[in-house]
């Protein structure tokens, strides 16, 4: 009965172990492995800028969390203003739905389960606000499944006028 005993409770400290350490797996922005870069943006002391519109990342996952970690977030407090993305959540090539949010420094949440969310899904977070209402840099992404870049899509750019482009997914 002993041994019984022990080996149960072995078996519950293991898996509660592997259960937390899921639901707080940190993966990088930077290196392209485990996220799709989008748009503009440099890389300055370890994590990179989001600062032009369109500027963002996508990633594959089953998950039903994930979080970003923005370094240094400098925005305007006022209510119309700040470092505003939009998340958009997809099914293949088909939007579920989307979702705008104000990005500060530390922990956000960029996506949590909704009843009608696909088990495989593409996660889309770009910038929707331009820099002048608030400056932004990321480094990671925290998810309790392990997420995958997307591959990248033709590209399709219109100039018109000048050369200044925002960007492009």
């Amino acid at each position: 009965m002993k041994k019984f005993v022990s080996f149960m409770l072995s078996f519950i400290f293991v898996f509660s172990f592997i259960t937390v350490k899921a639901e707080n797996t940190e993966y990088s922005l930077l290196n392209g492995e485990y996220v799709r870069l989008l748009g503009r943006g440099e890389v300055i002391e370890g994590s990179r800028t989001f600062n032009w519109p369109n500027a963002g990342f996508e990633f594959k996952f089953s998950g039903n969390s994930a979080e970003v970690y923005a370094d240094v977030s400098i925005y305007d407090t006022s209510d119309y203003n700040g470092s505003y993305f939009t998340m958009a959540v997809y099914d293949g090539n088909n939007l579920v739905r989307t979702k705008r949010m104000k990005i500060m420094t530390g922990w956000n949440t960029i996506y949590t389960a909704e009843q009608g969310d696909p088990k495989e899904k593409t996660i889309m977070l770009v910038r929707s606000s331009e820099a002048c209402k608030g400056t932004l840099r990321m480094s990671k992404i925290r998810t309790d499944e392990v997420p995958s870049k997307t591959l990248p899509r033709e590209k399709h750019i219109e100039f018109i006028g000048d050369s200044y482009t925002a960007g492009y997914g």
